[in-house]
C-alpha cells in the first residue's frame, strides 16, 4: 500500500496507519464474501420443442383419366418423366409455359411418376420438355 505523507496523522506512526488500513481492507473483503453476488448473466430456460403431431395423410385416390382428358408427359432437367392429367391439353401447356416465364412466382404441379405411378409435386421451373400422349 502506498500512502501520501498528508494522509498519515502526525501523532501516529506509519505502522499503525498501515495496520488500520489492512484491518479495514479485511473487513471489506469479509463483507463482500458474506453478500451473495448476483450473476451478471441471467439464464433462461429454453422452450422445449412441442411434439409434432403427425396427422394421417389422406390417401391419394387413383383416378383414371376420363375419355375427354389428356395426359401430358413432362420431362425434367434431371431426366425424370411425369404424367400430368389435364382436361384440355393445349390450355394446360399454355398455362404451364406462362407460369414458368414468371421469374418471381413459382407454380407447383401435382403429377404422377411415369415409371412407378406414385404421386409427386414438381416445379414448373424444372420442366424441360412436354409431350402429349
Amino acid at each position: 500500500m502506498k500512502f501520501r505523507l498528508s494522509e498519515i496523522p502526525v501523532n501516529k506512526s506509519l505502522h499503525e496507519v498501515i495496520e488500520k488500513a489492512e484491518a479495514e481492507n479485511k473487513e471489506k473483503q469479509k463483507a463482500e464474501v458474506t453478500e451473495p453476488k448476483k450473476p451478471a448473466i441471467k439464464f433462461s430456460k429454453r422452450a422445449e420443442p412441442k411434439p409434432q403431431i403427425t396427422e394421417p395423410q389422406p390417401k391419394v385416390e387413383e383416378s383414371t383419366p376420363a375419355a375427354t382428358s389428356s395426359i401430358i408427359i413432362i420431362s425434367t432437367f434431371a431426366d425424370e418423366k411425369y404424367d400430368y392429367v389435364a382436361a384440355d391439353a393445349n390450355k394446360a401447356i399454355a398455362e404451364i409455359m406462362a407460369a414458368a416465364e414468371k421469374t418471381m412466382v413459382n407454380k407447383m404441379l401435382q403429377v404422377k411418376d411415369h415409371a412407378t405411378g406414385q404421386p409427386a409435386i414438381i416445379s414448373v421451373k424444372a420442366i424441360m420438355k412436354m409431350e402429349l400422349q
